[in-house]
């Protein structure tokens, strides 16, 4: 049975290219694995010409996980990307400073 863990591990791959995790980047919201289905939801940053690509990328590595035969991924404009949603990580790998929360 695949786990959200497979679905977060090959999106990992899938992002290798930018410098860090689409989650350390903030844009994921959810993953919910249903079965052989799974539900992501992205928020993404409004101005990120490679959108696109960014979905792209990470369908084609999610239904290329064993077990996995639908993928539905969902944009959530409604919900506006701010760098507080950056994981430590992430803000390494742009160069930001740690988040004082």
């Amino acid at each position: 049975m695949v786990e959200e863990r497979d679905v977060r591990a090959a999106m990992e791959s899938a992002a290798k290219h930018m410098g860090a995790s689409l989650v350390d980047l903030g844009l994921i919201d959810s993953i919910v694995v249903d079965g052989v289905s799974v539900r992501i939801r992205v928020v993404p940053h409004c101005d990120c010409p490679f959108l696109p690509s960014v979905l792209e990328d990470m369908y084609e590595a999610v239904i290329g996980v064993p077990g996995i035969d639908e993928v539905d991924i969902e944009v959530i404009w409604s919900v506006q990307w701010r760098p507080s949603r950056l994981s430590e990580e992430g803000r390494r790998c742009l160069g930001l400073p740690s988040d004082p929360r």
